[in-house]
């Protein structure tokens, strides 16, 4: 426990193709891999030992723009390792550049017993929303999904009840800057898996995630099926024939 811990990756997206069978009769696909890359660093530190906790920064890129975020929280346990399974985000610093124009917002979460609230701060003003106690912070990165997915599945296990989770973006709307949307999520882990990569295979464990309100994410759906490294990384997710995936991973469960 008493040294740092860097980890550093990408997530790569790739469209799947069915193709005709191979020689022994098995079915084969072929990929087409895109230009869209998330990038993250991940830096942590044990605050006991007098080192300054943890930190994410993520950089996603797509023909569309980019958002860049820094995220930094508390360890859900005094007693962590070092590990992704243990960070609570509680403020988020996210930019976005679209069509020539750049977009910054800050979100703070703060988390009381008597008042839970979320501080936004876009174009030098800044908005306060209730929101429920043990909200998550969740932004449109992949790199967050690990922790929160794993967070949300201890609490289904545990109580039975869904998760309040705010998922955060910022928009070019002139109107709206810094937006959230507050949903409520459950999961379930259904065991160890492989998820075949253009890269490769990966063992990681394999999850499901239900929302109790219409919610659209990227390729999130009902039938999204969702991986998580042994380091509470996610290790990828597969969509339909849409697959993202961890490029350069830290070491798995397998």
């Amino acid at each position: 426990m008493g040294t740092k811990t860097h980890l550093a990756g990408a997530y790569r997206r790739a469209q799947l193709h069915a193709t005709t069978a191979t020689a022994d009769g098995r079915p084969a696909t072929r990929s087409t891999v895109s230009g869209d890359v998330e990038t993250y660093t991940f830096a942590a530190g044990d605050v006991l030992l007098g080192q300054e906790g943890w930190t994410l920064s993520s950089m996603h890129e797509s023909a569309a723009g980019a958002t860049a975020l820094r995220a930094s929280g508390r360890w859900d346990h005094p007693l962590h390792r070092g590990s992704w399974h243990r960070t609570v985000t509680e403020r988020c610093e996210i930019s976005c550049t679209a069509q020539g124009d750049t977009l910054r917002a800050d979100f703070t979460l703060h988390d009381p017993l008597d008042a839970p609230t979320l501080a936004v701060m876009s174009e030098a003003r800044t908005t306060r929303h209730s929101v429920p106690r043990g909200t998550l912070l969740l932004p449109h990165l992949h790199a967050c999904f690990g922790p929160m997915i794993e967070t949300v599945a201890r609490t289904t296990k545990d109580t039975g009840e869904p998760t309040p989770v705010a998922l955060l973006g910022c928009s070019d709307s002139v109107h709206a800057v810094a937006s959230f949307e507050l949903v409520w999520l459950s999961a379930e882990r259904s065991g160890l898996a492989i998820l075949e990569t253009p890269d490769g295979h990966i063992r990681a464990d394999e999850y499901s995630i239900r929302a109790e309100t219409g919610v659209q994410l990227g390729d999130w759906n009902p039938t999204t099926n969702w991986f998580v490294g042994g380091d509470g990384l996610l290790a990828g997710y597969t969509a339909g024939e849409a697959i993202v995936w961890r490029a350069a991973s830290a070491p798995s469960r397998a």
